[in-house]
């Protein structure tokens, strides 16, 4: 809660410090919502009555004081009941008036800050309690800093970093090499970031590499398994080959024993006896044709002598006799040489069998070496996976693993993003003392856009680091020596006019010009007064740009032996032409109500900067030529008071406890103030001079007529 509400009062300050009235009303709001938050202050708690005391002393205590109160108190009824009670009643300090809860200091501090702010507020003062002077409407908007915002891609709810760019109290040339410093460790801050999310990424990866390696450990197992099962099965599956070999071994060399079987034997004794059958039947059929060629053919009576063609018959059955004889013999022999045949291919199936038993015998032996050279690589996957399991459970568990990169890529991250944060700042600063000092603020060199979320804002210092160099390239090229001059001016022959009544509806003539500058100082301690353009137009019309380098103070005075002055200078305002402009020439002087009703001059406050270092204020103590500085040194790295800010401008010139009798008696004695001006100024050229010449002459005849109407008041008063 405490830190939301120092969150919406930062947020109002840094609202507060831009100084316009937008920015003042909605820090105002946030101010009052925070107070809304707190609540009222109840000044009863705000108060520590509290006193060290020994335990044995709150030991001590008369433990019937609760039951007494207790008794005490009456029936209540619900009509006597409030509907509500301001705080929580505290009953527990009737018993033991001693524990109690602190006072909360921070919530009291939250109380002071904002009554203090929105005091200030009410009062028209800034942060730190300085006269505040706003004008009525802000200079309008530059149009490129809107067209820059949109080609950075900035939303109207888009993150803007780094505070507003105030201008630093140092000089460029002394913020440079600061900021450069700052960018550089910045740019180490990112350097860091980049190597902790590449740190954080390898350590993944090894992870991730060993988890991989760990479940392919477990495939290598498998697969040793698997193999070793292979061989295994290929060992069996060769035994069984080697059965069947030495089974297909005996029948052959069982065949081979038996050559010739019974069955066969007695098959070929009958195709034998086959044969010789056949041979004697042809034999008979040959002897019946030779009988029957030399037999006669006899029926009853005879008919010729022999059948030529029986003997014909004859050799053909002897032929036959004999083919069939050698067809036998023939079929004998080729049985017997088909037995001979048999019985070499059966004694080769026997060479052939004993040859495939001891080669599938040596098969063997290689798988009984392929099963124990598998056992091992089984065993070796064993223990790389058992390593690997260990060596991914000590990259999980290692302290400098992921977890560890990504806790410090976090919060070095937080920390190069808030230093990114303060170092945009700090160039924002330096470019706005840039632009300061060479009274350019169109020149833009730092940019908005450096950082990339999605990208971790890598890169980020590098950028900055580029606009640091080209804006350190721009003010060695620009910064020339420009024209250093000297304004002196009397208070009095200032305020020569000067009547306190002039604004009130009723004022009546009364007393005017220095005798009523010293009324005024008597009887409220203070005086205004402005320096217009118009004072530094008599002298050199048509300069711009026109910036203080000092501003100090003379008191002619008589005072006595070791007194000082005592008086406080404040810089209410002040304004700054940036380019030779008429129309902005012409705003400065309808400001300070010098241009004529009837002017057609256009006015023109786009190049007018207002209020750049605002209620700056230094006290006077010597009372001649006094600066408000111990030792006035123009090298040094601060800037000196007012330095850098409009010569056009209004002043409060202030003497604190005015009515003190020290202080009336500087009064009495003081005879005027003369007020000595440094300042640096560009020259326009002849054709803004002869512009800015009819400006003068109106205002230098507004004078003259004055003059004449308040001569005879001054010859009253004895000041002429």
């Amino acid at each position: 809660f405490t830190d939301y509400l120092k969150n919406l009062i930062a947020r109002g300050d840094m609202l507060y410090r831009q100084l316009t009235r937008d920015a003042l009303n909605e820090a105002k709001l946030l101010y009052v919502r925070a107070l809304s938050l707190l609540g009222p202050l109840s000044k009863g708690r705000s108060i520590s009555r509290w006193e060290p005391m020994s335990l044995e002393d709150a030991a001590d205590y008369d433990s019937t004081l609760f039951s007494t109160f207790e008794s005490s108190i009456q029936a209540l009824f619900a009509e006597d009941i409030p509907d509500h009670i301001q705080g929580e009643p505290w009953l527990r300090l009737i018993d033991a008036p001693w524990f109690r809860l602190p006072v909360n200091t921070q919530l009291l501090d939250l109380w002071d800050n904002l009554d203090l702010r929105l005091g200030n507020l009410r009062n028209n003062l800034t942060l730190d309690g300085k006269p505040l002077l706003l004008a009525l409407y802000e200079a309008p908007a530059n149009p490129f800093d809107l067209l820059r915002a949109q080609l950075a891609g900035e939303g109207g709810g888009a993150r803007r970093l780094g505070s507003l760019a105030i201008i630093p109290p140092y000089r460029f040339r002394a913020m440079l090499p600061r900021v450069q410093n700052a960018v550089d460790t910045l740019i180490r801050f990112g350097d860091q970031v980049r190597s902790f999310m590449e740190w954080r990424d390898n350590t993944q990866r090894e992870e991730l590499l060993q988890s991989h390696v760990q479940e392919l450990s477990e495939f290598t197992v498998t697969l040793q398994d698997q193999a070793i099962e292979q061989a295994g099965k290929s060992r069996d599956a060769l035994k069984a080959s080697r059965a069947m070999v030495v089974s297909r071994h005996a029948y052959y060399e069982r065949l081979r024993n038996e050559d010739v079987s019974s069955n066969e034997k007695k098959i070929m004794d009958e195709q034998l006896a086959i044969g010789i059958l056949n041979t004697v039947s042809s034999a008979s059929t040959m002897v019946g044709h030779t009988i029957d060629a030399f037999t006669p053919n006899k029926a009853g009576m005879t008919f010729g002598v022999h059948r030529p063609a029986a003997l014909a018959f004859a050799a053909a059955s002897l032929l036959d006799v004999a083919a069939k004889g050698l067809t036998i013999d023939a079929e004998r022999r080729t049985q017997k040489e088909q037995y001979r045949r048999r019985r070499e291919e059966w004694d080769f199936m026997i060479e052939q069998a004993t040859a495939e038993i001891a080669v599938i015998d040596e098969q063997i032996e290689v798988q009984k070496v392929a099963i124990a050279a598998a056992d091992t690589s089984l065993l070796q996957a064993q223990k790389a996976r058992d390593q690997a399991e260990i060596y991914y459970d000590f990259l999980k568990l290692r302290a400098t693993g992921p977890g560890l990169y990504q806790w410090l890529l976090s919060q070095m991250s937080t920390l190069y993003f808030q230093a990114y944060d303060a170092v945009l700042s700090m160039c924002l600063a330096t470019e706005a003392g840039w632009q300061y000092e060479l009274g350019d603020h169109d020149t833009r060199f730092i940019p908005h856009d450096a950082w990339a979320d999605n990208r971790q804002g890598l890169n980020a210092g590098e950028a900055l680091k580029l606009g640091l160099l080209r804006m350190e390239s721009a003010f060695l090229n620009r910064h020339e020596r420009r024209l250093e001059l000297t304004k002196t001016l009397s208070l009095k022959s200032l305020l020569k006019d000067y009547d306190p009544n002039a604004a009130l509806d009723n004022a009546t003539l009364g007393v005017t010009g220095w005798a009523a500058v010293l009324d005024q100082l008597k009887e409220h301690g203070e005086i205004s007064f402005q320096l217009n353009s118009s004072l530094f137009d008599k002298d050199y019309p048509g300069h711009y740009l026109r910036q203080l380098v000092g501003v100090s103070l003379s008191f002619p005075v008589v005072l006595g032996p070791y007194q000082d002055i005592h008086a406080t200078l404040i810089q209410a305002r002040s304004s700054t032409l940036l380019k030779p402009s008429l129309g902005g020439v012409a705003s400065l002087y309808r400001d300070a109500n010098e241009l004529a009703v009837d002017s057609d001059i256009e006015l023109d406050r786009r190049y007018l900067v207002f209020n750049p270092r605002l209620s700056q204020q230094v006290g006077l103590s010597s009372g001649l030529d006094d600066y408000g500085l111990f030792t006035l040194n123009f090298d040094d790295e601060r800037y000196l008071p007012f330095e850098g800010t409009g010569a056009v401008s209004s002043w409060v010139l202030s003497f604190p406890r005015h009515d003190s009798a020290p202080q009336q008696e500087v009064f009495d004695s003081l005879t005027d103030i003369i007020v000595q001006v440094r300042y640096l100024a560009v020259d326009g050229g002849k054709v803004l001079a002869a512009q800015v010449e009819p400006l003068v002459a109106y205002v230098e005849e507004q004078e003259s007529v004055r003059a004449t109407l308040s001569t005879p008041l001054l010859l009253q008063q004895g000041e002429l």
